[in-house]
């Protein structure tokens, strides 16, 4: 292409995917609409996508697309001290010796070598299902659970009625102690569908929340075995979507 985005957001994208898997494995699909990166925990409980639209870089897309493997860890480091300011990309499949991202800022270039597809990584189909039930509440209110439930236990469960406008998360500990969190009313945008219930493990949530700012607008929509979790992050169009399976082995589905 090669594309220009600003280092802020590129390091906050990077560091929101890096939580998700141990080894920060990463499929980045640069595609006709958006630049796409995608990961999922080993066990698959959770299956990380963000979609970052064309409209917010600062190179139009050229049509030139591709996608390669790459390991997070060492990017969020060396984004984290380059000063705010622009990077320039060039992706594995423009780059002279076709094997590694190359970023380059204020005349410092970085190359980071893309892992070998052959070797065994594997990104399967995102879940395709109609939701039982969907709300849309301040994505305070969600970390706001995950860290209440954190110090009971390591999974909660997520209540929501649409009749009643309630949304609950409870989480109970193997010593007998609980702890209930009802969102504030004020804290629910809308609501739609039947009354559903999952349970989830919190186990990367408590890791993964303090990623995003407190502010911004979640949904989450209740499946039969797992919660999309779909956010603005960032920039202010991009897409953040998180799919949390109730049971380990259910996402992808």
């Amino acid at each position: 292409m090669p594309v220009k985005i600003d280092t802020a957001d590129l390091e906050q994208i990077f560091r929101a995917a890096a939580v998700i898997h141990t080894e920060t494995e990463c499929r980045v699909a640069i595609e006709t609409d958006a630049m796409r990166l995608r990961s999922f925990r080993e066990d698959k409980t959770i299956y990380f996508e963000h979609a970052l639209p064309y409209s917010e870089v600062r190179t139009p897309h050229t049509g030139a697309t591709g996608s390669f493997w790459i390991e997070l860890a060492p990017l969020v480091w060396f984004l984290w001290w380059i000063p705010d300011e622009t990077v320039q990309l060039t992706f594995p499949f423009e780059s002279p010796d076709s094997s590694s991202l190359v970023i380059k800022s204020n005349g410092l270039t970085y190359r980071a070598p893309s892992l070998i597809r052959q070797y065994g990584h594997h990104l399967p189909d995102v879940p395709a299902s109609e939701p039982v039930s969907t709300c849309s509440i301040r994505h305070g209110a969600f970390a706001r659970a995950v860290k209440a439930a954190n110090h009971v236990g390591g999974e909660m469960q997520l209540r929501t009625a649409p009749d009643t406008r309630d949304v609950e998360f409870v989480a109970e500990g193997a010593d007998g102690s609980s702890c209930q969190y009802v969102v504030p009313a004020d804290d629910i945008q809308a609501m739609h569908g039947s009354t559903a219930t999952l349970r989830i493990s919190i186990e990367t949530l408590r890791e993964f929340t303090p990623v995003i700012t407190d502010s911004n607008q979640l949904t989450l929509s209740l499946f039969e075995n797992h919660l999309q979790y779909t956010v603005a992050h960032p920039p202010s169009d991009a897409t953040l979507r998180l799919y949390i399976a109730e049971r380990a082995s259910t996402v992808p589905g």
